[in-house]
């Protein structure tokens, strides 16, 4: 099996839309996080969380929708990316308090694609 898709992001200009909206459509539970940035957990095992999140113009992000793919070793993945055409974003970088990592890139589309590498 390949690598599964572990989170995904979901940010718009009106994040409390958003809250409404999919809370409604998927019965998420929207839970606060911080400021402007929610987690929306489906209340099963069956889905992945994810984040809802008020875009502004220094995220870039506005109507845009975000999937991280977990992987087990982030820089050798992004070597791949640049060989097939893609290009770096964010490199690696360890998430706070998690020791986890987390990178990004743009595929060939234009696509933006996150990284996951958990802790070890």
């Amino acid at each position: 099996m390949g690598n599964p898709v572990v989170h995904f992001e979901i940010g718009g200009k009106d994040v409390e839309k958003l809250i409404e909206f999919y809370g409604a459509v998927f019965a998420w539970d929207i839970i606060p996080l911080g400021d402007e940035l929610y987690i929306a957990d489906p209340g099963s095992d069956k889905g992945i969380q994810g984040h809802l999140f008020q875009a502004t113009e220094e995220t870039d992000a506005a109507n845009n929708v975000l999937i991280y793919v977990e992987v087990d070793d982030i820089q050798a993945c992004l070597s791949q990316v640049e060989n097939l055409g893609g290009q770096i974003l964010i490199p690696p970088q360890e998430i706070p308090g998690n020791a986890s990592h987390f990178a990004m890139f743009r595929d060939p589309s234009g696509n933006r694609i996150g990284l996951l590498q958990p802790r070890s």
